[in-house]
Order: structure tokens, then C-alpha cells, then sequence
């Protein structure tokens, strides 16, 4: 509004600025210019400010329309009736006509730019509106994935602890401890969008830990990071736990040798995390909610790192191993 006023203003100057001063002084062509601006100034703001607004934003153009074209007929039959009541030297009719088309048109012109100044302002509104409930309902859909993480994460260890005290009273106790603080992590450290990767990787290192207590020696467990300042890297905060879950849920044989290897590669463009395990088959009964959870892991990805991700999931020829690789390319979330 105020860059409006300043132009108009410099608008109303100019009939002053380019006064020939070595001319004699003649009063009714300055204010028939003046009145022209004035014109013109009522016919932008009418718009800007009133018709616009009230009517072509609403669905009535045609009442839009012709009050335009009553205002800018009125005022331009006015500016040519001042002509001829304070000329001594009328024109020709052709002149005035051509005067009146002109001074028609440039209001046409000034009614234009005003409309679409209004147009080009709601649907920016219209736009940051759209954009604010879009932003509120990507928020609400990852506190819901989020908060979805913690039960079906403390069911499967609560499940493999119980199985656990039947076998050892005293691992099954520091199974809970090493629970405890899993579970503290999940409270407190997690409530940001955003996680220090350190943090993060120490978290699944503790989870492999704590699931490590109930499998036997048969079964290879690996944790390994090369990370250049992993101090500055963030990341979303329990991404790859699912996919954890899910190789020790769906990995591990009872009977045959087992394995489950963790990789993580990043530096302050990158993160690449790697979970490669064996791989065995299992009925319906057994695979239960097994998609569910990757489905939240996929979700995430795409609300907070749009098109700067890769997911890899890779079985090899035989179907013995399964691999699950998640390469970031940025490691700025979005701001949700």
C-alpha cells in the first residue's frame, strides 16, 4: 500500500514537475491534467479497494463490469465537458473523440492493474493458506508415524524379554535396564524433527545390543559407521528402526546360522545406512504387520526429504539375503 501511495503521489507531481516556466501560465490545461490523475486515481483505487474485492471476487462480473464502464464513461465525458467549458479554442470533433477514446482506454488501464494487483494478492493468500493446511496436515500425518513407532517398537522387545525370563531371570533384568533407556531415548530425544546422528546411531547400537541378549552365538551380529562430523549431521530421528525390527523379526532362523549386518556411511552431504540380514521365508501367520511398518518408514522419507532420498530394497538370486539401503542426499529436513 504504501509503494501505491508513493506512485501516485509522483503521479499527481508530474503536472508540476514539467511546467514550462518559460511559457506563460495556463491554468485550465494544468488542470485538465490534474484531472485526468484524478480520474485515473479514483478509477485504480475504486477497483483496488471496492469493486474487485466486492464484486469480481464474488462471482458477479457483470455487475463488476458495468459499474466500470458507468464510472469510466462518466468521468471521461466529464474531463471533455471541462475542456469545453474552459477552452476558447474547441477542437474538432475527431480530436475530441480521439481525446475521449484516450482518456478511456488509459482508465481501462488503471482499472486493470488494480484488479489484477487484487487478483495476483488473493490468490497469493489463496496460496499461503493452502500451503499453511498442507504444512499443519504433513505435521499432524508425522506426529501420528511417529507416535506409531513407539508401541509397535516396545511390543516386539517387551515380547523377545518375556520369551527371555523363561530362559535367564538375570539377562531378562538387564534386558529391561537396557530397555529403560531405549525407551527414555524415544521419550526425550526424539520430540525434534530433526536428531544428531551420533545420538541416533548410538540408539541403534544399544537396540542390536538389547536384542542381542536372547539369540545365540550361531547368530553374527555387526555394527559399523564411517561418519565425517557426525556431530553436525542431523537426521530423523528413529528412521531406520523399523527396518532393525524387521530384520531381527524376519531374519533370525531358529535353527540355521543367522546373520544381521549394520552400516552407516555420511559426511554433511550424504547418509548412507545399510541393514543387510539372512533371509528366511515365513507364513502369512508369522508376517503379520510386517508392512506396516515399512510403509511408515516410506512415508517419512517422502514428507521429509521430498525427492532428495533413495530406498534399495534388494534380495539376492537365491532369496537368502535381504538388504535394505537408505541413501539421504540432504541432510536439511524440511521445516515442519
Amino acid at each position: 500500500m504504501l509503494v501505491l501511495t508513493i506512485v501516485w503521489v509522483a503521479i499527481f507531481l508530474m503536472p508540476i514537475m514539467f511546467i514550462n516556466y518559460h511559457e506563460a501560465f495556463e491554468w485550465n490545461k494544468f488542470m485538465g491534467t490534474l484531472l485526468i490523475h484524478i480520474s485515473l486515481f479514483i478509477v485504480f483505487f475504486a477497483n483496488f479497494l471496492y469493486l474487485a474485492p466486492r464484486y469480481l471476487m464474488k462471482a458477479r462480473a457483470g455487475i463488476y463490469w458495468l459499474i466500470n464502464s458507468v464510472l469510466i464513461t462518466s468521468l471521461a465525458f466529464f474531463i471533455l465537458l471541462f475542456e469545453h467549458l474552459t477552452r476558447v479554442d474547441i477542437p474538432e470533433v475527431k480530436i475530441q473523440v480521439f481525446y475521449l477514446l484516450r482518456d478511456m482506454f488509459n482508465m481501462w488501464v488503471a482499472g486493470t492493474v488494480a484488479t489484477a494487483i487484487v487478483l495476483s494478492k488473493h490468490y497469493a493468500e489463496s496460496e499461503d493458506i493452502k500451503n499453511k493446511a498442507e504444512l499443519e496436515r504433513t505435521h499432524a500425518e508425522l506426529e501420528v508415524l511417529r507416535t506409531q513407532i513407539g508401541p509397535h517398537f516396545l511390543l516386539n522387545t517387551l515380547n523377545n524379554i518375556y520369551a527371555l525370563t523363561a530362559i535367564n531371570q538375570d539377562s531378562a533384568q538387564k534386558a529391561l535396564l537396557q530397555l529403560s533407556g531405549l525407551l527414555r531415548h524415544m521419550l526425550y530425544e526424539t520430540q525434534e524433527q530433526a536428531v544428531g546422528l551420533e545420538n541416533e546411531l548410538e540408539f541403534y547400537r544399544n537396540y542390536i545390543n538389547l536384542m542381542k541378549i536372547r539369540l545365540p552365538e550361531r547368530v553374527e551380529l555387526t555394527f559399523e559407521t564411517s561418519v565425517k562430523d557426525e556431530n553436525a549431521i542431523k537426521i530423523a530421528p528413529l528412521i531406520a528402526l523399523p527396518l532393525l525390527e524387521n530384520a531381527f523379526k524376519h531374519g533370525i532362523s531358529p535353527t540355521q546360522k543367522s546373520f544381521i549386518h549394520f552400516n552407516c556411511e555420511a559426511d554433511r552431504q550424504h547418509i548412507s545406512m545399510t541393514i543387510e540380514n539372512s533371509n528366511y521365508p515365513k507364513s502369512d501367520a508369522d508376517r503379520s504387520g510386517h508392512g506396516i511398518g515399512l510403509e511408515h518408514v516410506r512415508r517419512r522419507l517422502e514428507l521429509l526429504y521430498p525427492g532428495k532420498y533413495e530406498w534399495k530394497q534388494i534380495t539376492n538370486s537365491d532369496k537368502t539375503i535381504y538388504t535394505n539401503n537408505i541413501i539421504i542426499y540432504d541432510t536439511e529436513l524440511r521445516n515442519y
